[in-house]
């Protein structure tokens, strides 16, 4: 993911202020849409435990704050791929 949608991604989840309308979990498509990837992706981390989620009935769902650890975390990984001239898929 590149810096400028991965900063507009944490912005949106968690944004610049407390927001009571700001959603406390999202769906695969919308936890997709903010990371910039395709829905196969997140269940691909989910299985792999990469993503934690929670169960909301016979469905998953990711919390707002297991995305932002999950974009913070990358970002620490990218700038370490970037130095060591490696990139690494999810």
């Amino acid at each position: 993911m590149d810096k400028p949608l991965r900063l507009a991604a944490l912005n949106e989840i968690e944004g610049s202020h407390a927001d009571a309308e700001r959603p406390l979990l999202y769906r695969d498509r919308e936890a997709a849409r903010l990371l910039g990837c395709d829905r196969s992706t997140i269940w691909r981390l989910w299985e792999t435990g990469k993503l934690s989620y929670v169960r909301y009935g016979r469905n998953r769902r990711v919390e707002a704050s297991a995305l932002a650890r999950f974009i913070e975390e990358h970002r620490a990984d990218a700038t370490c791929e970037v130095l060591l001239g490696r990139s690494e898929r999810l």
